[in-house]
């Protein structure tokens, strides 16, 4: 209110020749102080909310109250920042330092209870919380100011017996999403959903509203994206926004895309949800904008970096439709995109996509936090949890490099004293260490520093990709890098093709060919390998449950699930805000009616000669 106030007095104030344009300029800063005031509250704020959310017309160019921190941002000092990816969490609350490896880490009444799994975790089950909250209070201690995180997907448990509900799967997101704004106040965090961010897992439909409204109301999402977002994912689970003046986040649901979500199998011969056509018109836009865009998604297009499954060939992300018109639409505005950040994987590797055998653009598969893997199938590695911070050109958008960093879970889990890994120190040397330096997130390497180039780009990155091809020295350095330093296996000529292929095909016949080829140009490869290849005849054609019955649109309401860990809520009512802020508005203007009646009647009085003399 002390900026209403100010605006009355100088009207009242003004002479004949005070500027209209200062008191504009007066109320304008006032305007922007309250919508900033009130965006930094929704940032704070970790109260449940209800689902009615409210939708706001305001220009998404302009600075306003829909505006995150970053993309308010006008004025920026530097080109250079930094920005974090964490991926694949996997938060399991059953986790159990007691219970079965071979049961995930749980707790049954039929086990004896005589297992010594990690407080940290262990290879073959999810991350307990104490893993979570260590590392995102390491990104904190690493870096606590980035422009922004890119939190790509997967936060629910390996789980299937039973699988989470939608109860558990919220309360799960909700937690991890108050974690990371606790420790990241006011930073951008942008979220995107993975195929285990779902009941069941690998289920979400194209369309429904009430489904998708809850991620943005039960998870406090509402609370992380500009409400200029919320009304295309409440669409479909996407949404598009600026992180800097010239620089676009294009986040995607891949999950439509999937080829192990039963509810687009059957609609592989048309765009589900409109994901295509939308993704097509904001590269457009953006391409008209002059802007630079970021892609972000959590599946990427393309095949598994380790190989095949025995039973089904080679394991294939995208339904086949969807994959080709993904890899169209990149090369299409591959001067547009200059990064594209997913995960899934649960590995350290990348993507180039190829258009007329020229390398266009480039993908980034970012670590994963869980450890979890699966011992029974060829090529899989367990990986140690890694977090990966960017550097990159604010003006450009142009990858400039980038850290990794990892927890050695042997080493943590053998720490004696577990509360020093709740206070992480960080040392000049480059690791996060405890004051006493017996646990720590270690640096794994820095991208240029480790491979000799000058920076991250997609030419950078083709330029690896010829060294992995000639050099067995730089391919066993990588393949160290995309287990997270935890190799069980060594990677010998076929599990280096499979790497290679899938780095550099991202189309499907280009790595079938690639994978089935007696390649002679690659050092090392096996001469009498062969593999069947998987044809479409074998993807699922029908299901048993429609849409409708799986995910109907008005479902019954269920209670408040509890907050499940130690973070404890704020209450704050933005009902009275909102009030508050209504009258504040009707105030100012009321204000300014009255100052301009007055400012007119002023100046008619002052009218005529200034001075009058008389004889």
């Amino acid at each position: 209110m002390g900026f209403s106030f100010a605006v009355l007095v100088l009207f009242f104030m003004c002479t004949t020749d005070c500027s209209r344009a200062d008191v504009l300029k007066l109320f304008t800063k006032w305007r922007r102080s309250l919508e900033t005031g009130f965006i930094e509250s929704k940032l704070n704020a970790t109260t449940d909310v209800t689902s009615n959310i409210n939708f706001y017309t305001v220009d998404e160019h302009s600075t306003s109250i829909n505006k995150t921190t970053a993309e308010a941002t006008e004025n920026i000092s530097f080109s250079e920042g930094y920005f974090w990816q964490v991926s694949d969490i996997h938060w399991d609350i059953k986790y159990n330092q007691k219970g079965d490896p071979l049961n995930m880490c749980h707790l049954s009444p039929k086990d004896l209870g005589d297992q010594n799994n990690g407080p940290y975790g262990n290879f073959r089950c999810d991350s307990p919380w104490k893993l979570v909250k260590s590392a995102i209070a390491a990104m904190s201690e690493i870096h606590a100011k980035p422009d922004f995180i890119f939190w790509t997907g997967d936060n629910v448990p390996h789980v299937d017996n039973p699988e989470p509900d939608w109860t558990e799967v919220h309360s799960l997101l909700k937690n991890i999403t108050h974690q990371l704004t606790k420790t990241f106040p006011g930073v951008p965090i942008y979220p995107v959903l993975g195929n285990h961010d779902s009941s069941p897992s690998n289920n979400l439909p194209p369309k429904n509203k009430t489904l998708y409204k809850e991620y943005l109301s039960r998870n406090d999402w509402q609370l992380l994206l500009p409400n200029t977002t919320w009304a295309t994912f409440i669409t479909g689970g996407f949404y598009s926004c600026l992180l800097q003046p010239k620089l676009r986040l294009i986040a995607l649901n891949t999950l439509l895309w999937y080829l192990s979500n039963p509810l687009v199998a059957n609609l592989t011969n048309s765009d589900p949800g409109g994901h295509f056509k939308w993704l097509e018109e904001e590269l457009n836009k953006a391409s008209i904008n002059r802007e630079k865009v970021y892609v972000v998604g959590h599946i990427p297009p393309g095949a598994y970096t380790r190989g095949f499954f025995p039973r089904t060939g080679p394991n294939f992300f995208y339904f086949p439709s969807f994959n080709k018109r993904f890899i169209h639409i990149v090369n299409t505005y591959h001067d547009v995109i200059v990064g594209q950040f997913f995960g899934h994987l649960h590995l350290d590797s990348f993507m180039l996509f190829s258009d007329n055998q020229t390398v266009v653009n480039s993908l980034f598969l970012g670590p994963s936090v869980t450890p979890w893997y699966e011992p029974n199938e060829e090529l899989y590695s367990p990986v140690n949890p890694a977090i990966r911070l960017y550097k990159y050109n604010r003006t450009s958008g142009t990858i400039l490099d980038y850290n990794e960093y990892f927890l050695n879970l042997t080493k943590a889990n053998n720490h004696q004293d577990q509360d020093d890994v709740e206070q992480p120190y960080y040392s000049p040397s480059g690791k996060l260490d405890t004051p006493q330096g017996l646990l720590s997130w270690e640096l794994l390497y820095t991208f240029t520093e480790a491979y000799n180039l000058s920076d991250v780009s997609t030419s950078s990155l083709a330029q690896l990709y010829d060294k992995l091809v000639s050099s067995v020295d730089t391919f066993q350095q990588y393949f160290e890098f995309s287990t997270v330093k935890k190799v069980i296996f060594p990677c010998n000529s076929i599990c280096r093709q499979f790497h290679l292929c899938s780095i550099a095909n991202v189309d499907f016949g280009d790595y079938n060919t690639c994978v089935s080829i007696q390649n002679t140009t690659t050092p090392g490869f096996s001469q009498d390998y062969n593999m069947t290849l998987v044809t479409n005849s074998s993807l699922p054609t029908s299901y048993s449950a429609s849409i409708s019955e799986i995910f109907p649109d008005d479902p019954e309401p269920v209670a408040p699930e509890p907050i499940i860990s130690d973070v404890k809520p704020e209450p704050e009512s933005h009902t009275t805000r909102n009030v508050l802020v209504g009258i504040s508005t009707v105030l100012i203007v009321a204000t300014l009616i009255v100052g301009i009646v007055l400012l007119h009647k002023r100046t008619g009085l002052f009218r005529g000669p200034r001075y009058v003399f008389f004889p």
